[in-house]
This record gives C-alpha cells, sequence and structure tokens, in this order.
C-alpha cells in the first residue's frame, strides 16, 4: 500500500496524557487510516522540549524560547490568550519564525501540510510552497471570528486562502462566515464537523429525582466564553442550583470575585483543568451543559453533552444553530441575556422530564458524528491534494 504522508501542522497538542489543549487534533490523527502516515509539528509548551503524550512516538514540538518563556501556546485559551498579555508579544516572532521553520523541514518529508486556524495556516502554506507540495488548513472558528473584527487577522485568513490548495471548516455556519471575508462561494470550502469520542455515547442517564440541579460549563477561563454570564444567572437561581466551571485559564479571579460580589460564591465550584479522559466522568455528575460562548466554530463541549444525553442550554450563535434545534435537543438564550439564562434553568430545574426528553433527543441527533468518519473524510482530502500544483 502507497501511503500519503502528511504533517499535522497545530498550535496547540496534547503533549502530556493529562493535557487538554488541542484534543481535537489528537482525536483526529489517533483515527486515521492506516492509507496515511502522519505526524505532528506543534510548539513545546512551559518547561517541555518534548511530547510524553499517548501519540508521542510521531509529534515534534519546536522551541522558540527558554522552556520557562515557551508560553505562547498550549494553555488556556491558546495563542490569542496569551498574545492578550503585551509582555507576551515580544515572544510572537521568534515563535513564527520557529512555527515555519519546523513547517519546512516536515514539508521536505511529506507529500501534504494539514495545518490548524489560518494564520498556521498562513506560514505552513508558504513551507509547502518552498518545498513543492499541497497544504490544507482547518479554520477552527476562533480565526474566523477575529477575523470579522481584526484587519490583521483578515489579511491573514486571505494569505492562508491564497497559500493552501483547500481549506477546511468545522460547520456550514462557518464556512458561510468565512467565504464572506474571503468573497467566494461557501461551496469551495470544504466542510468536516468535528467527531465525537465513544465514551460520551455511553455516559449513564442523570438521576430525574436530585433535588439539585448540577450546571456545568467546560473550556477554557477567557473572556469570549461568557462565563460571568453564566454566574449571574446563577445568582437569579434559587439555592438548590449548582454550578461546576471545568478548566483554567486568566478569567478565573474576576469570575471567583464577581461570584463572591454577587453571593453566590458558596455555589460556584472551580474544578480546575482535567484530562480528556475525565470529561465523560463528570458529565454523568451533572444534569446540564450550559455553553454562554459570544462566539464559537463548533463548540465540542456542546457536542459531547448532546452524546451524553444531558440538556444543553446554550448562547443563540450561528455555530450552536447548527447543531442544535431550540426546544428539541436543546434550549437556547441571547448571547449575555442572564436574565434568559436563568429562566431556561429554571424550567429545566422544575422539569426533570422536560430534561431528560432533551437529553435523549440531543444524543440520537449526534449518532453519527464520530471521529473514525471525520478522519476518513480527511483522508480523502489528502489524496485529493496530492500532487496538486502549489
Amino acid at each position: 500500500m502507497v501511503k500519503t504522508k502528511i504533517a499535522v501542522v497545530s498550535t496547540s497538542f496534547p503533549l502530556r496524557s493529562d493535557d487538554f489543549s488541542g484534543v481535537f487534533v489528537a482525536e483526529l490523527v489517533s483515527h486515521l487510516p492506516e492509507s496515511v502516515d502522519w505526524q505532528v509539528v506543534t510548539p513545546c509548551g512551559v518547561e517541555q522540549t518534548s511530547s510524553t503524550g499517548r501519540l508521542s512516538g510521531r509529534v515534534r514540538c519546536f522551541r522558540y524560547a527558554p522552556s520557562g518563556w515557551q508560553r505562547l501556546a498550549q494553555g488556556p485559551g491558546g495563542l490569542p490568550a496569551a498574545l492578550s498579555q503585551p509582555v507576551n508579544l515580544l515572544l510572537l516572532p521568534p515563535f513564527l519564525l520557529a512555527m515555519f521553520i519546523a513547517s519546512l523541514r516536515a514539508a521536505r518529508q511529506v507529500d501534504v501540510l494539514h495545518a490548524n486556524w489560518s494564520p498556521v495556516g498562513f506560514l505552513a502554506g508558504l513551507a509547502a510552497r518552498s518545498a513543492g507540495i499541497s497544504c490544507i488548513t482547518t479554520l477552527r472558528g476562533s480565526d474566523i471570528d477575529l477575523a470579522e473584527r481584526r484587519e490583521v487577522f483578515r489579511w491573514a485568513l486571505r494569505a492562508c486562502a491564497a497559500l493552501n490548495q483547500r481549506l477546511v471548516c468545522v460547520g456550514s455556519s462557518a464556512a458561510m462566515r468565512a467565504a464572506r471575508l474571503l468573497h467566494v462561494d461557501a461551496s469551495e470550502l470544504a466542510v468536516i464537523p468535528n467527531g465525537i469520542a465513544p465514551a460520551f455515547f455511553v455516559v449513564p442517564q442523570a438521576a430525574p429525582a436530585n433535588p439539585e440541579l448540577r450546571v456545568l460549563a467546560l473550556g477554557s477561563l477567557v473572556r469570549v466564553k461568557g462565563l460571568d454570564t453564566v454566574i449571574q444567572a446563577l445568582a437569579l437561581m434559587p439555592a438548590r442550583c449548582r454550578l461546576s466551571l471545568v478548566g483554567t485559564g486568566p478569567e478565573q479571579d474576576r469570575l471567583a470575585s464577581l461570584a463572591t460580589d454577587l453571593g453566590v460564591n458558596g455555589r460556584v465550584r472551580f474544578v480546575g483543568a482535567r484530562s480528556p479522559a475525565e470529561i465523560p466522568s463528570l458529565m454523568a455528575e451533572h444534569d446540564v451543559l450550559v455553553l454562554a460562548s459570544r462566539a464559537e466554530g463548533r463548540p465540542n463541549a456542546v457536542l459531547e453533552a448532546m452524546a451524553a444525553g444531558r440538556a444543553v442550554v446554550a448562547s443563540d450563535i450561528s455555530a450552536v444553530r447548527e447543531i442544535l434545534r431550540d426546544g428539541v435537543t436543546g434550549l437556547l438564550f441571547p448571547v449575555g441575556d442572564a436574565a434568559a439564562l436563568a429562566q431556561q434553568l429554571k424550567q429545566l430545574s422544575t422539569d426533570p422530564n422536560l430534561r431528560a426528553r432533551l437529553g435523549e433527543a440531543a444524543r440520537q441527533s449526534v449518532l453519527r458524528l464520530t471521529w473514525r468518519s471525520a478522519a476518513l473524510r480527511y483522508a480523502d482530502l489528502y489524496a485529493e491534494v496530492v500532487g496538486v500544483a502549489p
């Protein structure tokens, strides 16, 4: 069998077994068929010069600063969150140079570079063109959101499109938004949704008789996730409603202060970071997942909660409307509207049958979204672009 050789370039990847950053990239490569020979190129993290995770044999992390200063990527919120701290801007030039050199080295050994995130796709596209091979980039959603707001990211997206043979979006709404920015038809962009790990489909049903409503929020503690809205909604709820925040990030102190100011700090639990393997059991311990994001590409937390049969209450944004039907497989509320979110949670708190009905309908709606099916579609795309003239 002649294998297609690819290198996946990403700003985040789980370098340790308990890492959460870039887990979707790890899931994709671990499900690729035998016809694809893959490797991963990613920056090293703080105090890390190599990968020790389950896929470490194929993962090459590149250094861009002394090990204790390698904090631009692999952290909560990724590169955008890190760059919100001005001191980290000094690390950006060596980071970009190191990523380009690492991509160029990989390009000389493979048939296709597969970048994740449009600025990475620009660098990988340059490396692929230098090596005379093809490049594709998956737009993860945050890059599209940034491109809609800031000119430098619009430039990066358009440069990425010019240097890549194909662009992939994780959802149809993301494809339409990217197409508007690129002034092309959305049909020119491939759409390959992320998969869902099998462990979520076997999470047991929530106990309907529990007197407390146990609410879960997953993700980096960064401003775009809208977790302040969730805490404000909790303050409007009865005392039997409790919230668990799973993740870490620069907003943690502010969120803790907000909970104290609103008098709900005793009902908010900051769980901290958890490994991907622990998330299904966390789902099992809760009744409802809340997503209050102001922008998303295609929120994996929502898909995972749906697979676990949990009721979902999410902000009414295009990426969520694409996967969740209001009143059928979940409930929506206007972005930033704490009162509306509280009202939806009160409805779920007093009606366990509604929670069960929404959860089961949600589970049935995502049964076909597996990482294996996503990986097979990427394998077809790799084969399609091999030999396409840069």
